[in-house]
């Protein structure tokens, strides 16, 4: 029942067009059931008693139906056409947006190619059936229903006998259906998993190949297969059963509406036009039951999707905030920050203060584990705190609108990804009313302009699947400039430049020293060379602040700094001091 009311919830955002859509469905069946009912005319009143001057009327009329007929045949299904398009693009949209609200643990949880079936199978064929498939049913009903009003006017014995066997067919489709259902969920289950082998297979191509795992890998997708093929070929022993079961009933449905009808030609009690137009009709009963039958067994089957589609519309979503953030920012701080990722059972962040000053440059740096990572993810709301708030402008920023704080704030991953588009396109990202010097001018302070003029294309080269053909550094340097591109109020750079050579991350690091003048940059150290000339830098600890300052307030405190720098400059042969800090 909860499908149902899911999809009547879709039907009613369009429910107009898609009455319309089925009443002129309706009217094309009455338009069909009678140029068969005048043929009874023509023969009983025409041939049978001699009425010849009936003919032409009766032929007229005929036409003009068949006319009526063949119009709304023709349009009725372009007109459920543009409404199964319509739940096509709202449920992909809803999707898409639901996607975007997944908590990131969720997310990271899940395998792509589950969204990929989801996409390309699963919601395609929930459209369709609120689309098409219902309004077909409907159709099949009413069709089945005046028709067996007109046999019944015309002889209710031949009525009673074919009921028998509908109801038998009905009874049919309920006990299949319900075994379809089952089967269809396990064929999903199965296909999405092949869907997912294949994904991660044409991902994995460079790590088979350089491990010389190729038959193990063909080995894996074999077997994965080969529980998808089982489960189908379950599905079709079923439908073999169905036809073996089907097809003898509409065939006692047939001799039963010939020999009542017969007896009762020859007893008197029905002539002969009626007993040809019968026949038909019984005919067409049973396929109007036959295809109410299938779609029972069908929409059985579809319902599997209607519970993937709507378990994924209406699972848990991260908080979207009320509050409208239009001003700028001028205040940002953590609060007794607590936070723990799923699945540990140690807290990343432990009542952790911090205030970033706006307009400031500041650097976090600590050990691997001690939460840098973790603060990023949390001002840019991939997660929210367990305890504590993190507050802009005296707001808590779970209280923001997440589309106008997403405005105020930009994140460079270490890693980041790229379209396999231009790199025009990589790097202006969705920003409107971009000139192309406004492109270059980005790409040269971000020391990637000469590099991207060399390639044939230039800033119309196409870069591949997540950036693939580019270098480590290159990659990194592109998801600069898209970020530096944006402009944005807060700019967090979580090791941007970990891939970089120290000349060039030296150039870029001026460059975005001049350009951020004003402007709020956190960044996540990697190097000493990014973070020696930051306003504040925070030095994380188990969860904590250590320490803070300046790098050289930090020196002379000799403390967790001073033996981060000392590490790295023994790791380096460098003079303490002058080194390198590593923060993985």
């Amino acid at each position: 029942m909860r499908n149902w009311v899911w999809i009547w919830s879709h039907i009613s955002k369009c429910k107009t067009l898609y009455l319309l859509a089925m009443l002129l469905w309706l009217l094309e069946s009455v338009a069909y059931i009678a140029t068969l009912t005048l043929q009874q005319q023509i023969i009983d009143e025409v041939i049978v008693k001699g009425h010849y001057p009936l003919f032409w009327r009766m032929l007229a009329m005929i036409a003009v139906c068949y006319v009526v007929y063949s119009l709304l045949f023709v349009f009725s299904p372009y007109l459920l056409g543009i409404v199964h398009s319509f739940f096509r693009k709202r449920l992909t949209a809803l999707a898409l947006d639901h996607l975007y609200h997944i908590p990131i643990p969720q997310l990271h949880k899940e395998r792509t190619g589950r969204y990929v079936e989801l996409f390309s199978n699963e919601i395609p064929a929930v459209a369709r059936l609120i689309g098409e498939d219902i309004a077909d049913a409907f159709k099949y009903i009413f069709h089945a229903l005046i028709v067996s009003i007109v046999i019944g006017t015309a002889s209710p014995l031949i009525l009673a006998g074919v009921l028998v066997f509908s109801i038998i067919f009905v009874k049919m489709g309920r006990t299949f259906g319900a075994k379809q259902k089952i089967m269809a969920a396990q064929i999903q289950k199965e296909k999405t998993a092949v869907v997912i082998c294949m994904e991660e297979g044409v991902a994995s191509t460079r790590e088979v190949v350089a491990f010389n795992r190729e038959e193990w890998e063909f080995k894996r997708y074999l077997r994965i297969f080969d529980r998808y093929y089982q489960s189908v070929m379950a599905e079709g022993k079923m439908i073999v059963k169905q036809l073996l079961t089907k097809d003898p009933i509409i065939w006692g449905s047939y001799m039963t509406a010939l020999a009542i009808g017969g007896y009762q030609v020859l007893q008197g009690e029905l002539s002969i036009g009626f007993f040809v137009v019968i026949y038909q009709l019984t005919s067409e009963l049973m396929i109007g039951i036959e295809k109410a039958y299938k779609f029972s067994v069908e929409v059985a089957g579809k319902m599997a999707f209607v519970d993937r589609v709507r378990n994924f519309l209406e699972d848990r979503t991260i908080s979207d905030g009320t509050l409208p953030f239009k001003e700028p920012v001028t205040s940002l701080s953590c609060s007794q920050i607590t936070f723990r990722y799923d699945g540990s059972n140690d807290s990343v962040l432990k009542g952790c203060n911090l205030a970033f000053p706006i307009g400031k440059k500041v650097a976090l740096v600590g050990g691997s584990g001690s939460g840098k990572s973790t603060i990023a993810h949390l001002l840019i709301r991939f997660y929210s705190p367990d305890s504590g708030c993190i507050l802009v402008n005296e707001k808590e920023i779970e209280q923001i609108k997440r589309r106008d704080w997403a405005k105020k704030v930009t994140l460079v991953f270490q890693e980041p990804y790229l379209f396999a588009l231009t790199i025009r396109e990589n790097v202006v990202m969705g920003v409107e009313n971009v000139t192309q010097e406004q492109i270059e001018h980005v790409c040269r302070l971000m020391c990637i302009h000469d590099d991207i003029v060399n390639l044939p294309n230039g800033y119309d080269t196409t870069i591949g699947e997540r950036g693939i053909t580019l270098s480590g550094g290159q990659k990194q340097r592109l998801a600069l400039a898209r970020a530096v591109l944006r402009n944005p109020e807060i700019l967090i750079l979580d090791e941007a430049t970990s891939a970089l050579d120290r000349h060039t991350e030296r150039l870029i690091q001026r460059n975005m020293d001049e350009i951020r003048q004003g402007k709020t940059t956190i960044v996540i150290a990697h190097r000493l060379s990014t973070i020696k000339n930051a306003d504040i830098i925070y030095v994380m600890k188990g969860g904590r602040v250590e320490e803070q300052g300046t790098h050289d307030e930090l020196l002379q405190n000799n403390h967790v700094y001073k033996e981060l720098v000392d590490a790295e400059a023994k790791l380096s042969n460098l003079s303490p001091g002058k080194g390198e800090i590593e923060t993985a």
